[in-house]
C-alpha cells in the first residue's frame, strides 16, 4: 500500500512540475512570436508594437546566449525598422526610431555575446523612452537585474511578468525583478 501511495505521489509531482515547465515554455514562446507584417502601419502605436516584436526576437537570442542568433536578430531588426519608417509617422517618432536603428545596427556588427549584451542596454533605454512616449495597446514590463555588468545593473523590456534574464541567459535566467508595468492604451 505504501509503495502504491509513493507511486501516486511521484506521478502527481511529475505532472505538477511538468505542467509548470510547459506553461513557462509556452509563455516564453508567445512573448517571442515572429514579428508582425509591417505593411499598413500608419500610427505610432502600431509602429511601436512592431518595434517591440523585433526587440523581443533580439531579447530571446540573449536569453539563449546565442551570439549568432543575436547578430541575425539585430540585422533583421534594422531591416524592419526601415520597413516601419513611414511618412505618416511624426518627425519626433522617426527620430526615436532612427536612434533605435543605430543601436540595433551596432549589435548586428558584433560576434561577441558580451559586447552585444552591453550594446543592448542603450537599445533598451531608447525603446523604453519610445514606449513611454508612444504607448502601444499592450502592457510592457520594465525589468532589472542588479547583478548585470559587474553589479552596475541592467534593464530590459518584456511582455511577461516572468523573469528571463537576457544578460546572463541560462547562467542566471531568473535573476531580476519587474520594476515597472507600462500599461497599454
Amino acid at each position: 500500500m505504501a509503495t502504491f501511495r509513493n507511486l501516486i505521489l511521484a506521478i502527481g509531482l511529475f505532472a505538477l512540475f511538468g505542467a509548470c515547465g510547459d506553461s513557462t515554455k509556452k509563455a516564453y514562446e508567445q512573448s517571442t512570436t515572429e514579428a508582425q507584417a509591417f505593411d499598413g502601419i500608419t500610427n505610432e502605436a502600431d509602429a511601436t508594437s512592431a518595434v517591440i516584436d523585433q526587440y523581443m526576437q533580439l531579447n530571446r537570442a540573449f536569453v539563449e546566449t546565442d551570439a549568432a542568433k543575436a547578430k541575425q536578430a539585430a540585422a533583421t531588426f534594422v531591416k524592419h525598422i526601415g520597413d516601419i519608417a513611414d511618412e505618416s509617422l511624426s518627425e519626433e517618432y522617426l527620430n526615436a526610431l532612427a536612434a533605435i536603428e543605430q543601436r540595433a545596427a551596432a549589435i548586428s556588427q558584433s560576434d561577441d555575446i558580451e559586447e552585444q549584451r552591453s550594446l543592448f542596454v542603450p537599445l533598451t533605454d531608447q525603446l523604453y523612452a519610445m514606449v513611454k512616449e508612444f504607448p502601444t495597446d499592450q502592457t510592457i514590463y520594465y525589468a532589472y537585474c542588479p547583478m548585470a555588468f559587474g553589479d552596475t545593473g541592467g534593464y530590459w523590456l518584456t511582455r511577461e511578468k516572468e523573469i528571463l534574464n537576457p544578460y546572463f541567459g541560462d547562467k542566471m535566467l531568473r535573476c531580476g525583478v519587474i520594476k515597472e508595468a507600462i500599461e497599454g492604451l
